[in-house]
């Protein structure tokens, strides 16, 4: 498969397809990334991530369209991981 236009928009069920296929992929309105995190689809936005599996994906977001990031940018596993214990260090 060729690498997609940074700016062409897809709708959400192809854009799900793309996210298995390791796309990294954004809103096209908002700014929020998604990514996928098998099983799940890895939704983040300033200051929130969340994880849906594929039906749960479709059922809120699938009257969405999404556009292809550059790479995986924006996504920071490692930093997650860090933010995630520091939080339950603090609670």
């Amino acid at each position: 498969m060729n690498v997609m236009n940074a700016f062409q928009s897809v709708p959400a069920p192809a854009a799900l397809a793309y996210l298995k296929q390791g796309y990294v992929m954004r809103l096209s309105h908002a700014a929020v990334m998604a990514a996928w995190k098998e099983p799940d689809v890895a939704l983040s936005g300033r200051g929130w991530t969340v994880r849906l599996t594929p039906a749960d994906f479709l059922d809120s977001f699938g009257h969405e369209t999404f556009a292809f990031m550059e790479e995986r940018e924006g996504l920071d596993e490692e930093r997650d991981r860090q933010y995630y214990k520091w939080r339950s260090e603090k609670q």
